[in-house]
């Protein structure tokens, strides 16, 4: 995992979360307060966005970082946070949204351009899990 994918497990993980816990590295080298988002996976990658947009606070923290931890069920997990790639447009990650959400009347507030242009894409990163796992 030290390249930035996932394995499948992890994937999987992913998939059936509807929403997982992301903490972002401060500059102070803490982290922040853990915040519940929602992830889809497209193309073997996962995606998370900014409810609020670019205005999101943990959004730009993430940006200006690029590291933080991530939960789904008891475990943590060290990321890399980095813009969404052409490999995978927009549009797949509307798609995936649309479909794993369909059922919340919040879905379509998330494929508007705001939170669209506040997509980061969640990489493994090398290393233990941090303070966040306490």
């Amino acid at each position: 995992m030290h390249d930035g994918s996932w394995d499948s497990d992890d994937l999987e993980d992913f998939r059936g979360s509807d929403e997982i816990l992301l903490r972002v590295r401060r500059v102070d080298g803490g982290l922040d307060e853990a915040r519940p988002v929602w992830v889809v996976e497209a193309g073997g990658n996962v995606f998370v966005r900014g409810y609020r947009g670019p205005d999101s606070a943990w959004y730009r923290r993430a940006r200006a970082s690029g590291e933080g931890m991530v939960r789904t069920g008891d475990r943590w997990r060290p990321v890399r946070f980095t813009p969404a790639a052409a490999e995978v447009t927009r549009s797949d990650i509307d798609d995936a949204y649309r479909s794993k959400y369909a059922r919340s009347g919040y879905v379509s507030a998330l494929l508007e351009e705001g939170p669209a242009s506040a997509t980061l894409r969640l990489d493994a990163a090398a290393g233990p899990p941090g303070p966040a796992a306490a």
